[in-house]
């Protein structure tokens, strides 16, 4: 994440027990725009990569499935799909 963005920036505080697992899922812009929303306690199923960055593991989400409802957020090379644009 480019330093400063922080605070726009959706991320999870996952247990995987006994961690908890801090996984960046999007811009907190784009999470709205999906209609998806979590709360304390939310069961989830997580797919993406750790990475490091600046030394610190990073857990960067692909895919968040909660309940019915699935969110895609990086493609199969993770790229995030909130910057996809369409082709004319």
């Amino acid at each position: 994440m480019p330093t400063g963005s922080e605070k726009g920036i959706a991320h999870l505080m996952v247990k995987i027990e006994p961690d908890i697992l801090d996984v960046y899922l999007c811009p907190k812009t784009f999470l709205e725009e999906m209609g998806m929303s979590f709360s304390k306690g939310d069961e989830v199923a997580v797919k993406g990569s750790k990475i490091k960055q600046n030394k610190e593991d990073l857990f960067l989400a692909r895919e968040v499935v909660k309940g019915n409802d699935t969110l895609v957020l990086r493609d199969d090379k993770g790229n995030p799909v909130w910057n996809w644009k369409p082709k004319h």
